[in-house]
């Protein structure tokens, strides 16, 4: 389990942190646009996702093989939950560096809102302290979510197990046409879980980042879009700027809350009414393919949510920490030189602008938000929620 978390945390830092290949591929990628650094970003994150996925299958088949070499009953779910318990062992190590990153993110924050102008080897020093701080929140962020998908898979094993006979009642089961069935549509669902509760997760953050881009542009006093960043920092700080602030955390926060009720509903809605469904029309001879519906979907669920949270988590920190690494000077930097502002932007002849390279990293930055901070950290809770419903409701198919 130790052994596991260092190479997933070396892992990690490979495909997130900008001094290896992944990340500066991706700050290229931007050179030809917000279309191909998408495109790589889709690219980065499925390579880093399998990779990390064969690392953590290759650990839980040596600790199920350890497990049942012991002789023991069950020794192979055994051997998996003590290989889970070490993967834990780092669990304060990654809570302490996920801290670590909010509180670098919010001092890179205050910094380019206070003397980031007049003081850039502040801003350089604290820009690459953020970069290692997003680098350690998707550590943290891929712990829970491998940590949470073992913690369903053995709640569901320890339920199943525990039924009597549930060795023969369960090989009896599958003997049945009837059986497969269940199973197969089990299945099915828990893919509808999963696409239900991202669908609604996507819909309520478009919705509410269209929204709070309309109040903004309200409180700024602005009809149109402004011209740079810089203008509507310069905005927001002027007369008013604190009460604007305080009037936009107001409306995040609203609309957040509002936002938990539709996923939560998906989440827990879809199972417990299968649940209730094949509680029904169970009878005794088909009470075990119930129950092997309800282990089937929570598995399927739980597999497709931390598929989706490990490839959103990825590619969001590749396209954040790209992003960074064009800042620090990459690829021409964040602006281009005055020299060649006169040709491309007349209107702002003296004064620089954001480089295209620049604008498209920003781009896939702001993409990879609403996925690192939306649908990765929903994922994972759904992964834990699924847990919980095996323990709780699976008995009840008895």
């Amino acid at each position: 389990g130790a052994l596991w978390s260092v190479v997933q945390l070396l892992i990690t830092q490979y495909y997130s942190d900008p001094q290896y290949r992944p990340v500066r591929v991706l700050a290229e990628a931007a050179r030809g646009g917000p279309t191909l650094l998408m495109l790589r970003g889709l690219v980065t994150a499925a390579e880093g996702a399998a990779v990390q996925l064969a690392w953590v299958a290759l650990v839980l088949a040596a600790a199920w093989r350890a497990g049942a070499s012991t002789g023991l009953v069950g020794g192979g779910v055994f051997g998996l939950a003590v290989g889970g318990g070490g993967m834990l062992g780092s669990g304060a190590y990654a809570a302490a560096m996920d801290q670590l990153g909010s509180v670098a993110d919010v001092a890179t924050g205050i910094i380019e809102m206070t003397v980031a102008a007049e003081r850039p080897d502040v801003h350089a020093r604290v820009r690459s302290l953020d970069a290692v701080g997003a680098t350690t929140r998707s550590f943290a962020k891929t712990l829970v979510t491998i940590s949470g998908s073992l913690a369903a898979v053995l709640a569901m094993a320890a339920v199943w197990g525990a039924r009597p006979g549930a060795e023969a009642a369960a090989g009896a089961a599958q003997a049945g046409a009837g059986s497969g069935a269940f199973v197969a549509a089990g299945g099915v669902a828990g893919l509808l879980v999963v696409t239900l509760f991202v669908w609604l997760v996507l819909r309520h953050v478009v919705a509410s980042s269209r929204q709070l881009v309309n109040d903004l542009r309200n409180q700024l006093g602005l009809s149109e879009p402004p011209a740079s960043t810089t203008d509507a920092l310069a905005a927001g700080h002027g007369e008013g700027g604190p009460t604007r602030q305080l009037a936009c955390l107001e409306s995040c926060s609203r609309m957040a809350l509002r936002g938990v009720l539709p996923p939560l509903a998906a989440g827990l809605g879809v199972p417990l009414f299968v649940l209730a469904v094949l509680r029904l029309v169970a009878s005794s001879d088909n009470v075990d393919a119930s129950t092997g519906a309800v282990v089937a979907l929570l598995l399927v669920a739980a597999a497709v949510a931390a598929i989706a949270s490990l490839l959103a988590n990825t590619a969001a920190t590749a396209w954040d920490n790209a992003k960074k690494y064009i800042e620090t000077g990459a690829h021409g930097g964040r602006f281009l030189p005055v020299e060649q502002v006169g040709a491309t932007v007349p209107a702002r002849r003296n004064a620089p602008t954001d480089n295209p390279t620049y604008v498209a990293a920003v781009i896939g930055d702001t993409i990879g938000d609403p996925l690192k901070g939306a649908i990765a950290p929903a994922a994972q809770a759904l992964i834990v929620t699924l847990a919980a419903l095996a323990l709780v409701f699976l008995p009840l198919l008895d």
